[in-house]
Protein backbone atom coordinates (compact mmCIF):
# COMPACT_ATOMS: atom_id res chain seq x y z
CA UNK A 1 0.00 0.00 0.00
CA UNK A 2 0.92 3.65 -0.23
CA UNK A 3 0.02 6.60 1.96
CA UNK A 4 -3.59 7.64 1.35
CA UNK A 5 -4.56 4.35 -0.31
CA UNK A 6 -7.84 2.72 0.74
CA UNK A 7 -8.12 -1.07 0.51
CA UNK A 8 -11.00 -3.42 1.17
CA UNK A 9 -10.59 -6.19 3.73
CA UNK A 10 -11.82 -9.44 2.23
CA UNK A 11 -10.85 -12.32 4.49
CA UNK A 12 -13.36 -15.08 5.13
CA UNK A 13 -16.60 -13.42 6.32
CA UNK A 14 -15.30 -9.85 6.67
CA UNK A 15 -17.27 -7.54 4.40
CA UNK A 16 -17.95 -3.81 3.99
CA UNK A 17 -14.70 -3.02 5.83
CA UNK A 18 -11.90 -0.87 4.43
CA UNK A 19 -8.63 0.45 5.77
CA UNK A 20 -6.74 3.62 5.01
CA UNK A 21 -2.97 3.90 5.07
CA UNK A 22 -2.87 7.05 7.18
CA UNK A 23 0.82 7.72 6.59
CA UNK A 24 1.55 7.69 10.31
CA UNK A 25 4.79 9.59 10.97
CA UNK A 26 5.27 9.85 7.22
CA UNK A 27 5.72 6.09 6.95
CA UNK A 28 3.71 3.84 4.61
CA UNK A 29 2.07 0.72 6.08
CA UNK A 30 2.49 1.86 9.69
CA UNK A 31 -0.85 3.30 10.78
CA UNK A 32 -4.28 2.08 9.67
CA UNK A 33 -7.68 3.73 10.02
CA UNK A 34 -10.60 1.32 9.54
CA UNK A 35 -13.85 2.37 7.87
CA UNK A 36 -17.09 0.38 7.91
CA UNK A 37 -19.44 1.14 5.01
CA UNK A 38 -22.50 -0.05 6.92
CA UNK A 39 -25.99 1.44 7.48
CA UNK A 40 -24.37 3.30 10.39
CA UNK A 41 -21.04 4.25 8.80
CA UNK A 42 -18.22 3.89 11.28
CA UNK A 43 -14.58 4.95 11.63
CA UNK A 44 -12.27 3.03 13.97
CA UNK A 45 -9.07 4.94 14.84
CA UNK A 46 -8.35 8.51 13.71
CA UNK A 47 -4.52 8.69 13.82
CA UNK A 48 -2.63 11.90 14.63
CA UNK A 49 -4.90 14.44 12.98
CA UNK A 50 -2.14 15.43 10.57
CA UNK A 51 -3.83 13.08 8.09
CA UNK A 52 -7.35 14.52 8.53
CA UNK A 53 -7.65 15.37 4.82
CA UNK A 54 -6.74 11.79 3.88
CA UNK A 55 -9.48 10.47 6.14
CA UNK A 56 -12.13 12.80 4.71
CA UNK A 57 -11.02 11.81 1.20
CA UNK A 58 -11.35 8.13 2.13
CA UNK A 59 -14.90 8.66 3.38
CA UNK A 60 -15.76 10.51 0.18
CA UNK A 61 -14.25 7.72 -1.93
CA UNK A 62 -16.55 5.24 -0.17
CA UNK A 63 -19.56 7.48 -0.76
CA UNK A 64 -19.95 8.34 2.92
CA UNK A 65 -20.90 11.99 3.40
CA UNK A 66 -19.60 13.89 6.40
CA UNK A 67 -23.15 14.22 7.72
CA UNK A 68 -23.69 10.46 7.26
CA UNK A 69 -20.89 9.24 9.54
CA UNK A 70 -22.45 7.89 12.72
CA UNK A 71 -19.72 6.29 14.84
CA UNK A 72 -16.14 7.26 15.66
CA UNK A 73 -14.55 4.57 17.82
CA UNK A 74 -11.27 5.13 19.67
CA UNK A 75 -9.72 1.87 20.93
CA UNK A 76 -7.36 3.94 23.08
CA UNK A 77 -6.20 7.52 23.38
CA UNK A 78 -2.52 7.50 22.55
CA UNK A 79 -2.29 10.37 20.11
CA UNK A 80 -1.07 8.29 17.17
CA UNK A 81 -4.54 6.70 17.40
CA UNK A 82 -6.91 9.36 18.71
CA UNK A 83 -5.55 12.84 18.10
CA UNK A 84 -7.63 13.22 14.94
CA UNK A 85 -10.91 12.52 16.73
CA UNK A 86 -11.77 16.12 17.56
CA UNK A 87 -11.29 17.30 14.01
CA UNK A 88 -13.26 14.39 12.61
CA UNK A 89 -16.11 14.97 15.07
CA UNK A 90 -16.17 18.67 14.15
CA UNK A 91 -16.37 17.78 10.45
CA UNK A 92 -19.02 15.07 10.96
CA UNK A 93 -21.74 16.61 13.14
CA UNK A 94 -23.92 13.49 13.44
CA UNK A 95 -21.18 11.15 14.65
CA UNK A 96 -20.93 9.87 18.22
CA UNK A 97 -17.44 9.35 19.66
CA UNK A 98 -17.00 6.06 21.56
CA UNK A 99 -14.18 5.74 24.09
CA UNK A 100 -13.55 3.75 27.26
CA UNK A 101 -14.82 5.46 30.38
CA UNK A 102 -11.28 5.84 31.79
CA UNK A 103 -10.27 7.88 28.78
CA UNK A 104 -13.34 10.03 28.18
CA UNK A 105 -12.15 13.01 30.28
CA UNK A 106 -9.10 13.34 28.05
CA UNK A 107 -11.32 13.88 25.03
CA UNK A 108 -13.17 16.82 26.52
CA UNK A 109 -9.90 18.30 27.83
CA UNK A 110 -7.22 16.93 25.47
CA UNK A 111 -4.55 19.38 26.61
CA UNK A 112 -4.14 17.14 29.65
CA UNK A 113 -2.58 14.55 27.36
CA UNK A 114 -0.31 16.80 25.35
CA UNK A 115 2.35 17.70 27.88
CA UNK A 116 3.21 14.08 28.65
CA UNK A 117 3.01 13.03 25.01
CA UNK A 118 5.36 15.80 23.89
CA UNK A 119 7.85 14.68 26.52
CA UNK A 120 7.74 11.08 25.23
CA UNK A 121 7.66 11.63 21.46
CA UNK A 122 9.97 14.67 21.32
CA UNK A 123 10.53 15.70 17.67
CA UNK A 124 7.80 13.33 16.49
CA UNK A 125 5.27 15.87 17.79
CA UNK A 126 5.73 17.64 14.44
CA UNK A 127 3.70 14.78 12.92
CA UNK A 128 0.74 15.65 15.19
CA UNK A 129 -1.60 18.60 15.34
CA UNK A 130 -2.89 20.36 18.41
CA UNK A 131 -5.93 18.39 19.63
CA UNK A 132 -9.50 19.67 19.29
CA UNK A 133 -11.77 19.15 22.34
CA UNK A 134 -14.91 17.06 21.88
CA UNK A 135 -18.08 18.20 23.68
CA UNK A 136 -19.14 15.78 26.42
CA UNK A 137 -22.57 15.32 24.82
CA UNK A 138 -20.89 13.89 21.71
CA UNK A 139 -19.09 11.16 23.70
CA UNK A 140 -20.41 7.72 24.66
CA UNK A 141 -18.38 6.05 27.41
CA UNK A 142 -17.69 2.34 27.06
CA UNK A 143 -16.99 -0.44 29.51
CA UNK A 144 -16.27 -4.13 29.17
CA UNK A 145 -19.17 -6.06 27.65
CA UNK A 146 -20.79 -3.10 25.92
CA UNK A 147 -22.02 -3.44 22.34
CA UNK A 148 -21.86 -0.86 19.55
CA UNK A 149 -24.64 -1.00 16.96
CA UNK A 150 -23.75 -0.66 13.27
CA UNK A 151 -27.36 -1.64 12.42
CA UNK A 152 -26.57 -4.66 10.27
CA UNK A 153 -23.91 -5.95 12.70
CA UNK A 154 -22.52 -5.19 16.13
CA UNK A 155 -19.13 -4.72 17.76
CA UNK A 156 -18.58 -6.15 21.24
CA UNK A 157 -16.24 -4.25 23.56
CA UNK A 158 -13.44 -5.97 25.50
CA UNK A 159 -11.60 -3.87 28.07
CA UNK A 160 -7.96 -5.02 27.81
CA UNK A 161 -5.89 -2.57 29.87
CA UNK A 162 -2.33 -3.83 29.40
CA UNK A 163 -1.03 -1.52 26.70
CA UNK A 164 -2.74 1.33 28.54
CA UNK A 165 -5.53 1.63 31.08
CA UNK A 166 -8.23 2.69 28.60
CA UNK A 167 -7.41 0.16 25.86
CA UNK A 168 -10.31 -1.74 24.31
CA UNK A 169 -10.51 -4.38 21.62
CA UNK A 170 -13.56 -4.88 19.40
CA UNK A 171 -15.10 -8.16 18.29
CA UNK A 172 -17.36 -8.51 15.26
CA UNK A 173 -19.03 -11.84 15.84
CA UNK A 174 -20.85 -11.68 12.52
CA UNK A 175 -17.52 -11.36 10.70
CA UNK A 176 -15.26 -13.48 12.91
CA UNK A 177 -13.03 -10.42 13.21
CA UNK A 178 -11.09 -8.88 16.10
CA UNK A 179 -9.82 -5.29 16.16
CA UNK A 180 -6.75 -5.65 18.38
CA UNK A 181 -5.67 -1.98 18.52
CA UNK A 182 -2.24 -2.11 20.26
CA UNK A 183 -2.97 -4.71 22.91
CA UNK A 184 -1.67 -7.51 20.69
CA UNK A 185 1.36 -5.59 19.46
CA UNK A 186 2.30 -4.52 15.96
CA UNK A 187 1.89 -6.72 12.88
CA UNK A 188 4.63 -6.25 10.28
CA UNK A 189 3.13 -7.93 7.20
CA UNK A 190 6.22 -7.51 5.02
CA UNK A 191 8.19 -9.63 7.49
CA UNK A 192 5.27 -11.73 8.79
CA UNK A 193 6.28 -10.68 12.28
CA UNK A 194 4.25 -9.72 15.34
CA UNK A 195 6.20 -7.59 17.82
CA UNK A 196 5.43 -6.07 21.19
CA UNK A 197 4.74 -2.41 21.89
CA UNK A 198 5.40 -1.23 25.45
CA UNK A 199 4.81 2.53 25.66
CA UNK A 200 5.92 4.53 28.67
CA UNK A 201 4.47 5.15 31.16
CA UNK A 202 1.25 3.21 30.85
CA UNK A 203 2.35 -0.29 29.81
CA UNK A 204 1.48 -2.88 32.47
CA UNK A 205 3.13 -6.24 31.87
CA UNK A 206 1.07 -8.06 34.53
CA UNK A 207 -2.15 -6.85 32.89
CA UNK A 208 -0.87 -7.52 29.40
CA UNK A 209 -0.43 -11.30 29.62
CA UNK A 210 -3.97 -12.24 30.76
CA UNK A 211 -5.41 -9.82 28.21
CA UNK A 212 -3.40 -11.44 25.45
CA UNK A 213 -4.75 -14.80 26.50
CA UNK A 214 -8.25 -13.31 26.42
CA UNK A 215 -7.72 -12.06 22.88
CA UNK A 216 -6.23 -15.39 21.83
CA UNK A 217 -9.38 -17.13 23.06
CA UNK A 218 -11.67 -15.06 20.81
CA UNK A 219 -12.96 -17.11 17.89
CA UNK A 220 -11.87 -14.73 15.13
CA UNK A 221 -10.55 -15.66 11.70
CA UNK A 222 -9.22 -12.15 11.09
CA UNK A 223 -7.09 -9.88 13.28
CA UNK A 224 -7.22 -6.18 12.44
CA UNK A 225 -4.15 -4.30 13.64
CA UNK A 226 -3.71 -0.55 13.75
CA UNK A 227 -0.01 -1.18 13.10
CA UNK A 228 -0.60 -2.46 10.41
CA UNK A 229 -3.56 -3.90 8.61
CA UNK A 230 -5.48 -7.18 8.51
CA UNK A 231 -4.11 -10.66 8.95
CA UNK A 232 -5.48 -14.15 9.38
CA UNK A 233 -5.60 -15.29 12.97
CA UNK A 234 -3.91 -18.66 12.43
CA UNK A 235 -0.45 -18.46 13.93
CA UNK A 236 -0.84 -15.02 15.48
CA UNK A 237 -0.88 -14.38 19.24
CA UNK A 238 1.46 -17.31 19.71
CA UNK A 239 5.00 -17.41 21.04
CA UNK A 240 7.93 -19.19 19.47
CA UNK A 241 9.28 -22.24 21.19
CA UNK A 242 6.00 -23.31 22.76
CA UNK A 243 4.94 -26.19 20.52
CA UNK A 244 1.64 -26.05 18.66
CA UNK A 245 -0.27 -22.74 18.31
CA UNK A 246 -2.99 -23.27 20.89
CA UNK A 247 -3.48 -19.61 21.72
CA UNK A 248 -1.73 -19.94 25.10
CA UNK A 249 0.80 -17.19 25.59
CA UNK A 250 3.24 -18.95 27.83
CA UNK A 251 5.77 -17.70 30.29
CA UNK A 252 7.15 -14.28 31.13
CA UNK A 253 10.54 -14.98 29.52
CA UNK A 254 8.88 -15.84 26.20
CA UNK A 255 6.69 -12.73 26.14
CA UNK A 256 9.04 -10.76 23.93
CA UNK A 257 9.41 -13.41 21.25
CA UNK A 258 6.11 -13.30 19.44
CA UNK A 259 6.07 -14.37 15.85
CA UNK A 260 3.76 -16.06 13.38
CA UNK A 261 3.71 -19.56 12.03
CA UNK A 262 4.21 -20.11 8.28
Amino acid sequence: MSIGEVSEVIIDRVRDLYYLDAGLYGTPAYGAIYLYDTPRPTVIETSTGRNHALLLAALEALGIGKDELRNIILPHLHLDHANGAGRLAASCPNAVVFVHEHGAPFMTEPDRLVTGVKRVVSDLWDYHVEPVPIPADRITQLSDGDRIDLEDRTLDVLHVPGHTTHQIALVSGQSDALFTADEAGMWLPEHELLTVTTPPTTFDFEQNLPNLNRLASVAASTLLYTHFGPGRSAGHLWITGMGSPTGSLGSRQDERRWTTIP
